[in-house]
């Protein structure tokens, strides 16, 4: 991935978010104010306890505009983040609750996140912009 400072929205990489209606996202990462993001919300279980669902790396990588080569490692409740071959651990993990059951599709995107939310008839992505190739 190649990145740059820019906007103070968060850029979504990629996101798997309910098809209609709730808008949940199930897991997406994304880079907000050069920090990597990693939202993972755990599917219902018996217990209904906090679970890290947010994993958070400051980065000097994500915004220096030069191309990096990015690993996520998932083993729950560990995340490891690897950038070109060295390992980075999560400044910061928030906890959520398990989402609830529900029968709602979830529909994966790449390079953006599908919210079925309107403004100005028009459905909301949290797109992407990267740098060019050049």
């Amino acid at each position: 991935m190649r990145h740059g400072p820019g906007a103070h929205e968060k850029e979504t990489i990629l996101c798997n978010s309910d098809k209609t209606e709730m808008n949940r996202h199930h897991y997406s990462l994304y880079v907000h104010n050069c920090r990597l993001i990693l939202l993972l919300r755990q599917d219902p279980s018996e217990a209904e306890n906090y679970k890290p669902a947010e994993f958070h790396w400051k980065l000097d990588q994500a915004c220096d505009k030069e191309w990096h080569h990015y690993v996520l490692n998932v083993e729950f409740p560990t995340v490891s983040l690897f950038v070109d071959g060295n390992t980075f651990e999560p400044f910061l993990v928030t906890e959520d609750y398990p989402l609830h059951a529900s029968k709602i599709e979830t529909q994966l995107t790449i390079g953006a996140c599908w919210q079925d939310w309107k403004i100005n008839n028009v459905s909301n992505l949290h797109s992407f912009s990267g740098l060019p190739l050049v």
